[in-house]
């Protein structure tokens, strides 16, 4: 599976948002509304798509683009921020859903006949939903208010998103024909059906995320293992070559690596250690006792 998404192209700035969104509305909130004392609906909509906006710019951050799922899982894995950035996301959108479905019903709760409840229930898809109760609908879509719905709604597949739309028209044709209760059933058993999906998602996708990150875990202690064996061995050859250095006075550390390599060479063999050449364990036991005699003057 591929990145799902294009980039998602709007503002950090929450009063940027509040801009896009009322200049997106069916009814023109903008000329309705102070950006400045907004109603608590509109707020608590406002303040729940910044934060999954918020959320999709952190997880734009960690996957690179184009991603196939190995890599996304991957790159999830390896941020150290990452399982926290997917857990973010899932209750940014799930709150987002939430909180819209909500602000729909108030919306439309004085719009409503039983004419246009009945055509509301007997549509086929969103868009003959949305251009039966906004005319102007298409002039009211704006490029980043399409690419953030497709993020809002990401994943969702083909047998749910049919369940979905029922539950949808059915919530809308209540509201619509003057039943309010009926119609906070429906948005809650949407909101239900859309969170228990959303969260088995984001489920699958941590333990995905979890099995990767074990694994490089415990290739990178195995690798530090390693490190270390190679590297004790050495450590008691270089002690060996001191201990020998530190018997006698020697003109120079040049002159007891001359005179000690065949010693060391041969307690190196005793523990499983190896020098590239003889020549080479000469200049590397040198190399020891200089260190060695810096370290004691």
């Amino acid at each position: 599976m591929s990145q799902e998404f294009s980039p998602l192209n709007l503002p950090s700035d929450k009063q940027a948002l509040v801009d896009i969104l009322l200049s997106s509305s069916p009814f023109r909130a903008s000329e309705e509304f102070d950006n400045d004392d907004l109603p608590q609906e509109i707020e608590s909509v406002v303040s729940n798509l910044f934060k999954f906006i918020t959320a999709t710019q952190a997880y734009e951050k960690i996957v690179p683009k184009d991603a196939s799922e190995e890599e996304i899982i991957k790159a999830f894995a390896i941020n150290p921020n990452g399982l926290s950035v997917l857990d973010q996301l899932n209750r940014a959108r799930c709150d987002s859903w939430s909180n819209n479905l909500k602000l729909l019903l108030v919306i439309i709760e004085g719009l409503g006949n039983p004419t246009q409840a009945k055509t509301v229930s007997e549509a086929n898809n969103f868009r003959e939903i949305a251009e039966i109760l906004f005319p102007n609908f298409e002039n009211l879509v704006i490029p980043e208010m399409s690419v953030f719905r497709s993020r809002l709604l990401a994943n969702i597949p083909s047998s749910l998103a049919d369940k979905l739309f029922i539950l949808f028209k059915s919530l809308l044709a209540c509201q619509l024909a003057g039943l309010s209760d009926q119609a906070n059933l429906f948005a809650d058993y949407l909101i239900k059906e859309l969170i228990t999906h959303q969260t088995a998602q984001t489920t699958l996708m941590r333990e995905k995320v979890l099995k990767v990150k074990g694994h490089i875990e415990a290739s990178s202690k195995a690798g530090n293992s390693g490190r270390d064996k190679r590297y004790e061995k050495r450590d008691k050859v270089n002690a060996y070559a001191i201990e020998l250095f530190s018997e006698r006075n020697y003109d120079s550390p040049h002159q007891a690596a001359q005179l000690i390599a065949d010693r060391v060479l041969k307690y190196a063999k005793s523990v499983d250690y190896s020098f590239t050449s003889a020549y080479q364990a000469t200049r590397t036991i040198n190399s020891w006792l200089n260190e060695h005699k810096k370290s004691q003057s």
